[in-house]
């Protein structure tokens, strides 16, 4: 029956969105956007135990389809039923959304699948609240395989962190509390948003100067979300720069582009005094 589906059986235009966690998972089949299927994990729920064994229910709610099947954990049923997805209908996964909290102590083993060979994610979304600062410093230390990387994780606490490489064309990370001018130099991103960052003026200046000089070559747009008044005259403090603008103001790159840097309020959260500075590398 394998053989007849994988020759005659053609899915085109589908993506498939996991949700991972470490006792469930959830393999969302969509088209355009629109939610079709869904394969879910139930964990088994115990009877009364009979002699020395226990009844496991095999019930469905609703009347929906189910296959019974023990795994381990929940990871390796969702790397298992991945697999024959991937042989039988050619669909690789389009999302995976992981929660640090959930997946607990089977952390490292999930980001190694992610940088496998045999997965293959354009957009990994982290999150965790108030997760291990631990674990989420190893997680972004060792992610390497996603396109699209949109870290929503908030640990309990920030301490300083080694700067390391991170490989994802585009980058958020919803609190960026622990990232300076170092950490930036070796963010291989073309697009970064750095959400409730605390960088100071001064440290977004030594990048500026870092940009002239050819640090960050891929580097096409980057965003500070602040929630305070950004000093123009230290931010282009010794960088020849022309305003071209309301606080927007530009100045040249050794190798010839132009890098623009501007100051954008965000009109419906002017009460938090949210603002952005935004850093664009233009020809």
């Amino acid at each position: 029956m394998k053989r007849v589906v994988k020759r005659e059986v053609r899915v085109r235009n589908h993506g498939l969105i996991c949700f991972l966690g470490s006792e469930f998972f959830s393999l969302e089949f969509e088209n355009n956007g629109r939610q079709l299927e869904s394969i879910s994990l139930k964990s088994r729920i115990k009877k009364p135990k009979i002699g020395v064994l226990y009844m496991v229910s095999l019930e469905s709610e609703n009347n929906m389809r189910f296959l019974r099947k023990n795994w381990r954990s929940a990871f390796i049923g969702v790397m298992e039923i991945y697999k024959e997805i991937l042989e039988i209908f050619k669909m690789p996964i389009s999302k995976f959304v992981v929660d640090l909290n959930s997946v607990r102590n089977e952390y490292k083993s999930v980001i190694h699948w992610f940088n496998s060979p045999a997965s293959h994610q354009p957009m990994v979304e982290v999150n965790g609240e108030k997760c291990s600062y631990e674990v989420y410093s190893w997680v972004l230390d060792n992610i390497k395989s996603s396109e699209d990387l949109r870290v929503f994780a908030e640990p309990r606490t920030f301490s300083t962190k080694e700067a390391r490489s991170i490989t994802a064309d585009k980058l958020f990370i919803n609190f960026g509390g622990w990232i300076d001018s170092s950490h930036l130099k070796l963010m291989e991103s073309k697009r970064i948003i750095i959400s409730n960052s605390t960088i100071t003026d001064e440290e977004i200046n030594r990048f500026l100067h870092s940009l002239t000089t050819g640090s960050d070559p891929n580097l096409t747009f980057l965003v500070f979300e602040i929630y305070r008044d950004p000093n123009f005259f230290i931010l282009m403090d010794g960088l020849d720069a022309i305003e071209i603008g309301n606080f927007e103001f530009s100045f040249k790159l050794n190798n010839g582009k132009r890098c623009r840097v501007s100051n954008v309020i965000y009109g419906e959260e002017e009460e938090l005094n949210l603002q952005g500075i935004e850093i664009q590398i233009v020809l």
